[in-house]
């Protein structure tokens, strides 16, 4: 590295042309990257690219520091300018790609551009990785997410990262392929740490993972413990729970802190501009859980209705996600039988399940008898409960009429007796009670 540094150096002090001059500075800052020293890495750059601004190696090397600050914004003006120069650049196209897919508006164009960088180098594991990381950001796109995932360890062999088993693991755990997110998990837990969970007593040396101090150590145990509550293996699950507790105090994940998940999520739901209707589904169990049951129905109602307009593969399993849904809202109802919010948000997705499921046939979407069946019955279910509700409306507003009718009677009735009280008309009344004030004041000491 010295070598190149000195080199570099005396290209750059021999000339006075700005290309050369440009490159120079470029190799230093390469230089400073690979060691890890960002900021001077950043101020060689700067100045390749100040030296000459269409100097693309210069400005992707930028690009790459910039995004490591999260100044996104400037990383995509550097790729950008060298997408005009190299526009079949694979490591360009996926970078920004990457990038632009942190904003949902921009989803279906982050996802064009790492598409065609693996159609110009499909071999190069880490654009995979990039796409499989991208679509995992919609639950649309899960299962494109886990091919992706898997052609990226395809090709990366041995030197797949413990993050990426994690995250296979995540999506394994989804399509409800549990042995397998459970040996992903385990595979994140060895990589990283070097430990083995095997055999009967496989859960023994959690601790020595949680105390390794190594990134994301905690992320995967948690994820592992919360496989093991959808394997419905509780006494495992709760085991593992404790024992982060027990090592990480300060790790909120374990104690059920829904105030905490509701804001956590809440701020996914605003980064994402619901782009994931994943984050509507974890809502609605925080509510459910704080006791705020129509809101945790609201939450229910849009998660169902992030998959009414599926693709055909995701279509067919429309009805366990809504059956899924409809349990969480059946205890809300339990809990709150009498609660006019929770039924009319009932209702209403009772009502837009049934369109979605008539509407497929002009989405092209298979339907089954069944479907159909379900669906007239919910709809008829909605109208009855909506008719219901009007019909209380209408009574509630006929009792507020007669109520505000009582109080102007009353009013009017009061008025009366006064005027009857000082033998005068109803309107010398407000005449009589002024000159009454006056006499009452004139005893008054001054």
């Amino acid at each position: 590295f010295d070598r190149v540094l000195n080199f570099a150096k005396a290209g750059f002090h021999a000339t006075k042309v700005a290309a050369v001059r440009a490159e120079s500075c470029w190799l230093m800052g390469r230089v400073y990257q690979v060691q890890g020293e960002y900021e001077n890495a950043e101020k060689f750059y700067h100045q390749a690219v100040k030296l000459d601004s269409s100097f693309s190696p210069a400005l992707f090397s930028y690009s790459e520091i910039l995004v490591r600050k999260k100044d996104y914004f400037a990383a995509v003006e550097c790729l950008e300018k060298v997408l005009k120069t190299i526009p079949n650049s694979p490591d360009t196209l996926s970078l920004l790609g990457f990038i632009l897919a942190k904003d949902a508006n921009k989803r279906p164009k982050a996802l064009n551009y790492l598409q065609r960088a693996i159609e110009l180098n499909p071999r190069d594991p880490t654009i995979h990785l990039m796409y499989a990381t991208v679509l995992k950001g919609n639950v649309v796109d899960f299962a494109r997410s886990l091919e992706a995932y898997g052609k990226s360890m395809g090709l990366d062999g041995s030197g797949v990262n413990p993050t990426t088993y994690n995250n296979v693991g995540i999506l394994n755990a989804w399509k409800s392929d549990f042995d397998e997110a459970e040996e992903k998990y385990n595979a994140a837990i060895r990589h990283l740490t070097g430990i083995k969970l095997e055999g009967p007593e496989a859960l023994k040396p959690i601790t020595k993972i949680l105390e390794s101090g190594k990134d994301h150590a905690v992320t995967i145990v948690f994820n592992l413990a919360r496989l093991y509550e959808e394997k419905k293996e509780y006494e495992k699950a709760a085991n593992i729970q404790k024992t982060i507790i027990k090592s990480l105090p300060a790790y909120t994940g374990s104690y059920g802190e829904v105030e905490k998940a509701k804001v956590v999520f809440q701020r996914v739901r605003e980064c994402s501009n619901d782009a994931n209707p994943s984050i509507f589904l974890n809502l609605g169990h925080v509510l459910l859980a704080l006791g705020q049951h129509a809101p945790a129905v609201a939450m229910y109602k849009k998660y169902v209705l992030g998959y009414l307009a599926h693709d055909p593969a995701e279509g067919s399993k429309m009805d366990e996600r809504y059956e899924k849904a409809m349990e969480y809202l059946r205890q809300s109802e339990n809990i709150t039988p009498d609660s006019e919010d929770i039924a009319f948000n009932v209702a209403l997705l009772k009502k837009d399940f049934a369109y979605g499921v008539m509407s497929k046939r002009e989405k092209d979407l298979k339907r089954t008898l069944k479907e159909v069946q379900q669906a007239k019955v919910h709809l008829e279910e909605a109208k009855e409960t909506f008719e219901e509700l009007k019909r209380e409306a209408e009574v509630a507003a006929e009792a507020e009429r007669r109520e505000n009718l009582a109080k102007e009677n009353a009013v009017k009735a009061m008025e009366l007796a006064d005027s009857l009280k000082y033998g005068i008309g109803a309107s010398g009344t407000k005449k009589k009670r002024d000159e009454d004030a006056m006499e009452d004041d004139s005893d008054a000491p001054h």
